[in-house]
């Protein structure tokens, strides 16, 4: 007789889960197989986790609102005493399934093998870019003396039958390592295990147990003082540890295909030569692509860059390696913007000087020109000092501060301000009005401006200078960059 197929269960615990829960969620759905379940334990949230999973209506999901666990093993405990399957297993918030037949292929061998215990490999990429493999655990097969020696599967590859899901549960007193300890219940006693040496998951990095080192450490040493001697601790915790080291010595490519290309999300950074009368017409901030912008804004502040009001203009030689355009340096970029009736005012937002002023009212004939001379401080109290401002409704505002302090300044202003059209101009004001020399065309040519500019406070921008180079090259090598379509408009 046929034997059915088995029910399986995923469960996923989230609280502040955006974006990347929508990809789990996604992944999920792209199973190729029907008897499932998606059990989606939720807590509290302060980002927009639970207006996203409110909009959810589909058969296989049941969401739970978790207002009383201590931690996430509390919520995994209350979705394995929820939990209907035959098979029962978890995917992270913030991770997915290496394909789409993983639990289709899970099914097959329980049916074929009974299994008791199932694990398999995982990858781990970057949060950003699933494509970036920086580690690969691949488990091996299980033998009780491994133990001994730090062994443990990844967690989101292991799927247990319900004889033996049902009767284990989490330690909530832990923060970090009731896993290891759920693993070592599970793998003390030989069961019918059976190891898959394919992957099952990827997972992306930046977790609790990479940010709360110590916390894990001391943990670790309480879940297994609790299994073996004292006395053999130490050495299987140097063990655990060193084990992992493994993983990054595993190179692996990850292979395009249309599954995975799915959970690619690409941000679309457009490109413009000049501010059109269309993009005058609305809300804009506009940016300059350069050695600065590459390193400081596009990573750290994508979420924004992705917004329908947000342009970029090619401003550096670096630019050059994602867009073929000709590279217009800042002050030609602000000196080409015209004077038109979508604004009545100018604003100009930095270290105020006479010279600046006078090359605004020269420029912008007819338009008042109002100035914010903001101290010399971080960026957090620039802000706060910016945000007691009442902008005038249709003004055109000039962010005169280094990068990245003017774009965080300017996407502060865009985020309390209903009308706002803000140049994020750099240094270009002090060059165009005089108060700094421009360098002479021969550099301009070479584009060598940069080495212009270190004729003043030399040490410091040398030093900012290699460090922003070494951000750079992190993140290309990184592939953090694969993440954007540079687009021209």
């Amino acid at each position: 007789m046929k034997k059915r197929n088995p029910k399986i269960s995923i469960i996923t615990v989230v609280r502040n889960g955006m974006p990347y829960l929508m990809d789990s969620i996604n992944s999920f759905l792209k199973q190729k197989y029907n008897n499932k379940e998606l059990i989606i334990i939720y807590s509290k949230s302060s980002d927009l986790t639970l207006d996203y999973l409110n909009k959810i209506k589909n058969k296989n999901i049941r969401i739970i609102i978790d207002k009383y666990s201590k931690n996430k093993f509390g919520s995994l405990n209350l979705g394995i005493k929820e939990a209907k399957g035959d098979i029962f297993g978890l995917l992270h918030s913030d991770d997915i399934f290496y394909s789409n037949e993983v639990i289709k292929n899970i099914a097959e061998t329980y049916k074929k093998n009974s299994f008791e215990i199932f694990y398999g490999d995982t990858l781990f990429s970057t949060r950003d870019n699933l494509f970036s493999i920086k580690r690969s655990w691949q488990s091996g097969i299980f033998k009780p003396y491994k133990l001994y020696f730090g062994w443990m599967p990844p967690h989101t590859t292991v799927f247990l039958s319900k004889n033996i899901f049902k009767n284990f549960y989490y330690l909530t007193n832990l923060k970090i390592s009731a896993d290891y300890d759920y693993i070592l219940k599970i793998f003390r006693n030989p069961k019918k295990i059976f190891y898959s040496n394919k992957i099952i998951t990827i997972m992306r990095t930046g977790g609790d147990s990479s940010s709360n080192i110590l916390t894990k450490i001391f943990e670790d040493f309480f879940v297994l003082k609790n299994f073996f001697y004292l006395h053999f601790v130490p050495f299987i915790m140097f063990c655990k540890y060193i084990r992992k080291l493994n993983q990054f010595l595993y190179s692996y490519k990850l292979k395009s295909n249309n599954y995975i290309n799915f959970f690619i999300r690409k941000n679309y950074v457009r490109i413009v030569n000049t501010i059109s009368n269309k993009i005058f017409k609305k809300n804009f901030i506009i940016i300059g692509i350069n050695l600065a912008c590459l390193s400081y804004i596009l990573i750290p502040l994508k979420n924004m860059i992705n917004n329908k009001y947000t342009y970029f203009w090619p401003d550096g030689i670096f630019s050059r390696i994602f867009i073929n355009s000709k590279i217009i340096p800042g002050r030609n970029f602000v000196d080409g913007i015209k004077n038109c009736e979508s604004f009545n005012s100018i604003y100009l937002i930095g270290s105020i000087n006479k010279m600046k002023l006078d090359y605004l009212k020269k420029k912008f004939v007819n338009k008042p020109v109002l100035s914010i001379d903001v101290p010399y401080a971080n960026i957090d109290n620039i802000i706060n000092f910016v945000k007691t401002v009442k902008f005038k409704k249709k003004s055109l505002i000039f962010v005169n501060l280094p990068t990245p302090k003017q774009e965080f300044l300017a996407f502060s202003i865009a985020q309390n301000n209903k009308c706002f059209k803000i140049v994020c101009s750099g240094g270009a004001i002090d060059y165009n009005s005089g108060l700094h020399v421009k360098p002479p065309e021969i550099l301009n040519r070479l584009y060598l401006e940069s080495l212009w500019r270190l004729r003043n406070d030399f040490f410091r921008r040398i030093f900012r200078l290699f460090y922003t180079f070494f951000i750079f090259i992190k993140n290309f090598l990184l592939k953090n960059y694969d993440q954007y379509t540079f687009k021209k408009i």
